[in-house]
């Protein structure tokens, strides 16, 4: 931990030892003139013809040589005891003097205690507003902000203070993010996964039932549960790897491949999706060999979502196009569906989690709303991007993925 080094003369330390020299000063000053006043005073109220500071004693019997000669008859100066010396001295006997004394000492400690915590009064109010919002802050309470003007200890701890409330302040927000995400998951689940688990349930049942059907419409029922069973299946696979990639947990197992090779694969595999939907799809390849350091299994998912939302969405446009291309150091892969245009205010939310475009989540078109956000999230990872456009000539989904290095693989 390092420790920057203030100048003394923009240090707190410097302001308190001259408050205290200052009180110091003035408390001195302060008894020196009350002490005085009390003197001044005593001796005009207690002055006798004898004078003051010297005690005379009327004595017969000693001798002339140390006698001095006055109207009464002989008075002689003799030494006195300790407490005479300082009746002698003061005019006062010894306990009289040591109750002064006290005195003297009470109040000069009180006098330098009033006049220094006058000094720091404003240093003393400045720490009670950094511990009154220090207060705040543990309460949750992060709208204000210190205001200070000194260069000093204080002004950094209330700078300190402010950095903290902002810390604060974010980790509250994104802490409010992620409770919304979970109370977003949980509704996207529970309306998502209850119509095909109940749709499943209620044909498995049909086609075991052979008192009113008969074998065909048994196994229609079955091939539409089976249906049923693989879109759940996919709708919990998108759920596991949002999980598994929002967490962090997720990590890369990269192996080469030949990315040409897996987009025609990938095509091939969507090929009973697209004569359902009555579709046409296009390669159009300028490379006929591309090899890249990837996570296969990650990947391929993320191409399948595009395929899949291509399909979907642009179901109306009878065509897809897929092109792989090459650019400087990177590789492209855009998938060119032709079906209704994606309003520009919602271009920017695509890639969001749970966002769909449409206002109703149909079956034939839901999911979890999440397979723009994995395969994003995966490009990410792998160093590349995913990107959006649409408009009049067609909606494109672009992946680019960095060309392997000789470092990439893991």
């Amino acid at each position: 931990m390092s420790y920057n080094k203030r100048s003394l003369f923009k240090s707190l330390r410097l302001s308190l030892v001259l408050y205290a020299i200052i009180s110091l000063i003035l408390t001195m000053t302060t008894i020196f003139v009350i002490g005085s006043l009390i003197y001044l005073v005593s001796v005009n109220l207690g002055s006798t013809d004898k004078g003051f500071g010297m005690n005379y004693e009327e004595v017969q019997d000693e001798p002339p040589s140390s006698d001095i000669m006055g109207l009464g008859g002989v008075y002689k100066a003799r030494p006195e005891r300790l407490e005479d010396k300082i009746k002698t001295l003061f005019g006062i006997d010894l306990s009289t003097m040591i109750i002064i004394i006290l005195l003297v000492v009470i109040s000069s400690i009180l006098l330098f205690g009033f006049y220094y915590s006058l000094f720091c009064r404003k240093i003393t109010n400045d720490l009670s507003m950094i511990s009154y919002n220090i207060k705040r802050i543990a309460k949750g309470e992060t709208d204000e902000k210190i205001k200070y003007k000194k260069n000093d200890e204080i002004g950094d701890i209330s700078k300190s203070v402010n950095a903290l409330n902002i810390t604060v302040k974010n980790l509250m927000d994104k802490e409010r993010q992620v409770l919304k995400a979970n109370k977003d998951l949980i509704t996207c689940i529970a309306h998502d996964l209850r119509t095909p688990i109940t749709s499943v349930v209620g044909y498995i049942q049909l086609a075991v039932d052979e008192e009113n059907f008969t074998s065909e419409e048994r196994k229609k029922y079955a091939d539409i549960a089976v249906q049923k069973s693989n879109r759940l299946e996919k709708m919990i696979e998108d759920l596991f790897n949002y999980t598994k990639i929002s967490s962090g947990e997720l990590k890369l197992k990269k192996t080469e491949i030949d990315l040409v090779m897996l987009i025609e694969q990938m095509i091939e595999e969507f090929y009973p999706m697209l004569e359902s939907n009555q579709m046409e799809c296009t390669f159009i390849n300028d490379e006929k060999t591309a090899t890249v350091c990837v996570d296969v299994s990650l990947f391929a998912r993320a191409l399948s979502n595009l395929f899949s939302n291509a399909c979907k969405y642009g179901k109306d446009g009878k065509k897809l196009i897929v092109k792989f291309s090459k650019k400087d150091d990177m590789y492209y892969i855009a998938v060119t569906n032709f079906g209704l245009v994606i309003p520009e205010e919602s271009l920017s939310h695509l890639f969001e989690k749970f966002y769909r475009v449409e206002d109703s989540r149909s079956e034939s078109t839901g999911g979890t709303g999440l397979g723009l956000n994995i395969a994003k999230e995966v490009m990410l990872m792998h160093d590349g991007d995913l990107t959006v456009k649409s408009d009049i000539t067609g909606t494109t989904f672009t992946m680019s993925l960095p060309q392997m290095k000789g470092d990439d693989k893991e």
